[in-house]
C-alpha cells in the first residue's frame, strides 16, 4: 500500500467549486497564481505553509474537518487510522500530520 498524500488538485477543485476564482484563493491563502496552477495542473507538491493555507481554506470553504481531506496514494474507500500511522505509515504526507487536530472553543451566545 503507498502513503496517502493530499489530493492537491481536488482539494483546490473542490474550492474552486464553491465559487472560489484562483485570484480570490491566491488572496487568502497568499499562494501565488502560479504556485496554485502548478499545485491544481501539474501535480505539485506544496512547501508546508502554502499547504496548510490552503488546507485551511478548505476545511473553511467545505465546512469538513482536516481528516476529510482528499488523498491519493491509497486503496479505494480505505481509511487511515492513527494506529496505521502510529505502525510506520508515512506519516510525512498524511493530512493530519501536516495539519493537526486544533480545537476551537465556541463562543457562547
Amino acid at each position: 500500500m503507498t502513503a496517502p498524500c493530499v489530493d492537491w488538485p481536488q482539494v483546490i477543485a473542490d474550492i474552486a467549486h464553491a465559487g472560489i476564482s484562483y485570484g480570490d484563493i491566491c488572496t487568502e491563502t497568499g499562494v501565488s497564481r502560479d504556485k496554485l496552477c502548478r499545485y491544481s495542473k501539474h501535480g505539485s507538491e506544496p512547501r508546508h505553509s502554502d499547504g496548510m493555507a490552503l488546507l485551511a481554506l478548505w476545511c473553511h470553504i467545505t465546512g469538513r474537518e482536516h481528516e476529510a481531506v482528499p488523498v491519493v496514494g491509497m486503496a479505494e474507500g480505505a481509511a487511515v487510522s492513527s494506529s496505521s500511522l502510529s505502525a510506520g505509515v508515512n506519516q510525512q504526507h498524511h493530512p493530519a500530520a501536516v495539519f493537526p487536530v486544533v480545537s476551537h472553543a465556541r463562543e457562547e451566545a
